[in-house]
């Protein structure tokens, strides 16, 4: 009984005196600050064009690196204009079932499958987006951006509040504006199916 008594005064004289051996606490450093500190010594050597902001699309929070500076955009604007494509289909302005031909002006070097592909040959709209996310073809969107026409997907761009939208007809973009189009994504994601 000695013991517990002698416990609880000790315990008493703790709390009501407050602790007498402080606790050097370490200051607490914020692990994006952290982050963005090592990413810019890393990278300051390279002396290239580096844009970069990483957004958490759970908590909100960000880092950035340049991420307003105007980039090539390349085919990171295919996104968008999935998305979009994809936000007509839903609203019923265009049927994912509905066919296009391949042109010839459509023709596009670099990535992709289509350019393999006979001018003439016929795709879904659906096929089509497919094919713009899993093979980065370059023919199937500039097929979807005629289809739903330029000037209506650069206002959609606009819309999402990018800065760059085509300006002077230049295919650019930034971290900023690549950040716009994954949070809406992510957003449309929960309320649709598609």
């Amino acid at each position: 009984m000695l013991k517990v008594k002698s416990v609880f005064i000790c315990l008493f004289l703790f709390i009501l005196v407050g602790n007498p051996f402080p606790i050097a606490h370490a200051q607490k450093i914020d692990p994006y600050t952290e982050l963005n500190d090592k990413l810019t010594n890393y990278i300051k050597p390279c002396h290239g064009k580096i844009s970069l902001r990483y957004q958490s699309l759970l908590s909100n929070k960000s880092f950035t690196i340049n991420s307003q500076t105007e980039v090539p955009a390349a085919s990171t604007i295919k996104l968008p204009l999935a998305l979009y494509v994809m936000k007509m289909a839903d609203l019923g302005k265009l049927d994912l079932s509905e066919q296009l031909t391949y042109q010839s002006h459509q023709y596009s070097g670099g990535s992709g499958v289509i350019q393999n592909d006979s001018v003439g040959t016929k795709y879904t709209i659906g096929e089509l987006i497919e094919k713009a996310l899993v093979y980065s073809d370059n023919i199937a969107f500039i097929m979807l951006k005629e289809r739903v026409g330029k000037e209506n997907f650069i206002a959609y761009l606009k819309g999402l509040g990018a800065d760059y939208a085509y300006p002077g007809g230049r295919n650019t973009t930034s971290a900023d504006d690549l950040c716009l189009y994954a949070k809406e994504l992510f957003r449309y994601s929960k309320q649709n199916e598609n």
